[in-house]
């Protein structure tokens, strides 16, 4: 609900049961690298609290002003479950139209997950980047700490993603009203995902830039980018 017009707080309870099939005798929690974030099957019962504060001249469709919001994750403890941790994801948002036809917005967000020495947070919840909403120009959730599979000697691996432990991300983007309701629009993003606890690598952040197109509807905004990677960094 919302307080004094501007304060949105949420809480919700989530239950999840996992269980995982056709798995190669082998992958167990005593022998795969994978160590404590695999298991099979569990039960995930967590809290989450997601705060916002709009200092916006709108709440839904922003031009100018700030957004400030964190979500945290308790799993565990109390609540049950196979997994205990804290899972924080602080995050600012900020608008700002110089001109009729000009929209610039910026956000910069943080992940942190924190667990107990003898758990962990299992794959559903770790941390990912990639995607239309994080850095455009890689897929999905691939960009994160991978382990590699099939590899021949001399030959391709496959880098499966695994998630971490902490991630760092940063987007601006500036859109132009064409015509009517059509903007065009070019972004840069950056980020990374590293598989320690409160570790960040700024030597090794990745890079993406590209171009796209937006249209308002009456039931959303439509939006299509095409992302490129800017650099190449290392697995």
């Amino acid at each position: 609900r919302f307080f004094l017009g501007k304060l949105r707080l949420a809480l919700n309870h989530t239950l999840e049961i996992y269980d995982f099939f056709q798995i190669e005798p082998d992958l167990n929690g005593a022998v795969t690298r994978l160590g404590l974030d695999f298991a099979d099957p569990y039960l995930l019962s967590y809290l989450t609290l997601d705060g916002r504060l709009y200092l916006t001249d709108d709440l839904f469709e922003p031009t100018n002003g700030v957004v400030i919001g964190a979500t945290w994750d308790l799993a565990g403890g109390a609540l049950g479950g196979d997994f205990e941790f804290h899972r924080w994801m602080p995050e600012v948002s900020a608008y700002w139209k110089p001109a009729a036809r000009l929209q610039l917005a910026a956000r910069a967000q943080v992940g942190l997950i924190k667990a107990p020495a003898d758990s962990g947070a299992p794959f559903a919840m770790k941390l990912y980047l990639g995607g239309h909403r994080t850095v455009r120009g890689w897929g999905a959730n691939r960009l994160s700490p991978q382990v590699a599979d099939g590899c021949e000697r001399d030959g391709p691996c496959k880098g499966i993603p695994i998630g971490g432990a902490t991630s760092v991300l940063g987007n601006l983007e500036a859109r132009v009203r064409v015509v009517g309701p059509v903007e065009l629009a070019s972004f840069l993003d950056v980020g990374d995902v590293q598989r320690a606890e409160f570790t960040v690598d700024w030597g090794a952040l990745n890079y993406a830039s590209g171009a796209g197109l937006r249209v308002a509807t009456p039931i959303g905004r439509f939006r299509l980018d095409v992302g490129f990677r800017l650099n190449d960094p290392a697995r």
